[in-house]
C-alpha cells in the first residue's frame, strides 16, 4: 500500500501537458555572451530576431544574399521545408579567410502561421507574407577545410593530433582575437541589417 508521503508527492506533481502537433522552437536561452571565449571549430548561437506582422520574404532574402555577396561569402540554402502554415529555411554562408580558416554564418528562419496576403506598396499591388517570424543567427569557424575537389584535410591520426596542438598552443590567441572577434562583429552587423529592414520595410512589430 502506498505511503502518505508518496501520495502527497503524486498529488503535488504537475499534470503532464498534451503535446501539440506544432514543432517546438529550439531553446536559445543560454546564448553565449559576446565577451565569452568561444571554442575553435564550434558554432554558437549569436542572436534571435522575432517579428510578427506582414513582411516581404522575397525582398528580405535578396537583402541578406546581397549583404553576404558584398562580403565575399558563398551562399547556400541547405533546407527549404514548406508545410503550411509553417515554413522553415536553413541558410549557410561561407568565406575562405585563409588557406586554413573558413568563416561560416548560419541563418535559420522559422515562419509560423504562414499566410500569403496582397498589399499595396507605393501604389503597386504586391504579394507578401503574414505570420510570426523567428530568425536564429549562428557563427563559427572551420579549420583545415576541404579543397576545391572536396578532399578533406587533416584526416590521419597524426594530422589530427597536430591540428589539436596548433589550436591549443600555437594559434589559439590569434584565432580568437583576429578571426572569431571579426566574425562575431560581422554577425552583429547582419543582425542589425535584418532588424532595420523589418522596422522600415514591413508592417508589424518586433516581439
Amino acid at each position: 500500500m502506498a505511503t502518505d508521503e508518496s501520495f502527497f508527492n503524486k498529488l503535488l506533481q504537475k499534470p503532464a501537458q498534451a503535446e501539440s502537433g506544432i514543432n517546438k522552437l529550439e531553446d536559445f536561452s543560454n546564448v553565449y555572451p559576446v565577451h565569452q571565449e568561444l571554442a575553435i571549430g564550434d558554432f554558437h548561437p549569436f542572436a534571435i530576431i522575432k517579428y510578427k506582422g506582414v513582411f516581404d520574404l522575397q525582398r528580405m532574402y535578396k537583402v541578406i544574399v546581397r549583404w553576404f555577396k558584398a562580403r565575399r561569402f558563398i551562399f547556400y540554402e541547405n533546407l527549404y521545408r514548406f508545410k503550411p502554415p509553417e515554413l522553415i529555411l536553413a541558410w549557410q554562408a561561407e568565406r575562405r579567410k585563409t588557406a586554413f580558416v573558413k568563416d561560416i554564418i548560419k541563418v535559420n528562419i522559422d515562419v509560423r502561421g504562414y499566410e500569403e496576403v496582397e498589399t499595396i506598396v507605393g501604389g503597386v499591388r504586391k504579394k507578401m507574407v503574414k505570420g510570426r517570424l523567428t530568425i536564429h543567427l549562428h557563427f563559427g569557424l572551420e579549420t583545415g577545410y576541404a579543397d576545391i575537389a572536396g578532399t578533406k584535410k587533416w584526416n590521419s591520426e597524426l594530422e589530427r593530433r597536430l591540428k589539436w596542438f596548433l589550436h591549443k598552443y600555437i594559434i589559439k590567441r590569434d584565432f580568437e582575437l583576429i578571426h572569431l572577434d571579426s566574425l562575431m562583429y560581422e554577425t552583429w552587423k547582419l543582425q542589425k541589417l535584418i532588424k532595420d529592414y523589418l522596422r522600415l520595410e514591413c508592417v508589424g512589430n518586433l516581439y
